[in-house]
């Protein structure tokens, strides 16, 4: 397997330990890679993250320097009853928790340099649609064989 698929992996596992045992503020239902509609899940909080590319650096003759960029949507089912405030606040709270688990390890299992929060996004609006969404996006940097992107340097 490509180190870019142990490093989408790793999220993977990492997003799906999200849970009030391991000192979160939820129990992430699922977590899914790729775009999916919002009817794919069947129950709530839930985690949807994609790849957005990769930026080349080659330093030498026998590295290449990546940077793969990964968007992460959280999805929260709201009550309608509930205020903006507290919609904004769980949301506010999911995003924190998949903020701490994705920097436990910001060596993704051993196959990255560093992970590197770029952004975040809550999107709540409870009068139009029974979802809150946040949205992050980060960036991790790996290093490969400039011949073999399966072989870490």
């Amino acid at each position: 397997m490509s180190v870019r698929e142990d490093v989408l992996a790793d999220i993977k596992t990492t997003l799906e330990g999200i849970s009030t045992g391991g000192g979160f503020n939820f129990d992430v239902a699922s977590a899914i890679r790729g775009q999916v509609t919002i009817t794919a899940f069947k129950a709530f909080p839930a985690i949807t993250f994609d790849d957005l590319g990769e930026t080349y650096d080659r330093k030498n003759n026998h590295s290449l320097h990546k940077e793969l960029r990964v968007a992460v949507l959280g999805l929260l089912k709201v009550n309608k009853h509930t205020g903006d405030d507290a919609v904004r606040a769980a949301a506010s709270n999911l995003l924190a928790d998949i903020e701490k688990a994705l920097m436990q390890d910001r060596c993704r299992g051993g196959n990255a340099i560093d992970t590197l929060l770029q952004s975040n996004d809550i999107e709540s609006s409870e009068a139009t649609s029974p979802y809150a969404f946040v949205v992050m996006e980060l960036v991790v940097k790996y290093r490969t064989n400039l011949t073999d992107p399966t072989s870490i340097v």
